[in-house]
């Protein structure tokens, strides 16, 4: 009988062990899966992050690109604005050297024939055209 008891007990022991571990397994299991949900939604962080990081890297080239042709631009039109200057300084000399040449006076008076008068109408219209372009010239490069 004492074997009988003895091997009784050492089944319930058995039993009691086994159930423990199974209770140990499924406890780790659960930690495991725990684990293993917490690295996915840090892998998918991670990847959000990144994607944002590429965008953000391509926006940047992208002003940097622009920002180079605007300067650039900007020393062109600088380059221009000093040649515009220089071309309306000289065309105030010209004008104030040259004053009563321009007159309308001087040019009705001084024609020598009708094509003459016509042909210096018409030098006077160019000038000032060339006037008013340096002008535009010289504002548009200012701005």
């Amino acid at each position: 009988m004492l074997c009988l008891a003895l091997a009784a007990a050492c089944t319930a022991a058995s039993v009691a062990a086994s159930t423990a571990r199974a209770d140990q397994i499924g406890s780790k299991r659960a930690q495991a899966q725990q684990v293993l949900q917490r690295l996915q939604e840090l892998d998918a962080s991670a990847q959000r992050a990144n994607n944002r990081y590429q965008t953000a890297t391509i926006k940047l080239q992208r002003l940097e690109t622009k920002l180079r042709i605007n300067k650039q631009a900007l020393g062109v039109a600088r380059v221009n604005l000093h040649f515009a200057q220089q071309a309306l300084a000289q065309r105030l000399v010209a004008i104030y050297t040259t004053r009563d040449e321009q007159s309308t006076l001087s040019v009705l008076l001084g024609a020598h024939s009708i094509d003459d008068l016509v042909s210096r109408i018409e030098t006077v219209k160019s000038v000032s055209k060339q006037d008013v372009a340096v002008m535009g010239e010289v504002i548009t490069f200012k701005h």
